[in-house]
């Protein structure tokens, strides 16, 4: 599944980018670095390194492509948030040290859902602003 940057969750976007990273690296060792410089090596055993580095690169990158698969089927398998009504201050409270992380459209409601995230924790939580008024939040997740 292929998202833009800000539709990714904080493990997406650090696994993305170590993989574009180690593909990088693979395209260099695969073409030959170029550029001034010599090894104090023989040729064939420069030749031997690269196989090597590159096929350990191989390994990593297919390594964190499974991670990158297994965090997005996760996001996608998720459980369903459930909202309840916020009946005072205690609700409102909790996302007080959050920042703000995503702004959108509520599904299946008129309204907005505003995404807060917890730096300290990690974790996030979902306000719903219905057009009534009516406030409503998700649990931790």
């Amino acid at each position: 599944m292929s998202k833009i940057y800000f539709e990714m969750n904080d493990k997406e976007k650090q696994l993305r980018h170590i993989g574009d990273n180690i593909d990088y690296a693979i395209c260099m060792f695969s073409e030959g670095l170029s550029g001034t410089g010599e090894y104090n090596i023989p040729s064939e055993e420069v030749r031997e390194l690269h196989n090597r580095i590159t096929d350990n690169l191989l390994k990593a990158y297919d390594g964190i492509n499974i991670l990158l698969k297994a965090v997005e089927e996760k996001e996608e398998v998720g459980q369903t948030l459930i909202f309840n009504s916020i009946g005072g201050a205690t609700e409102i409270n909790d996302i007080k040290d959050c920042e703000v992380y995503h702004v959108r459209e509520a599904e299946g409601i008129n309204g907005t859902e505003i995404v807060f995230h917890n730096t300290q924790s990690g974790m996030y939580r979902n306000l719903m602003i219905d057009d009534d008024g009516e406030l409503s939040i998700s649990q931790w997740y």
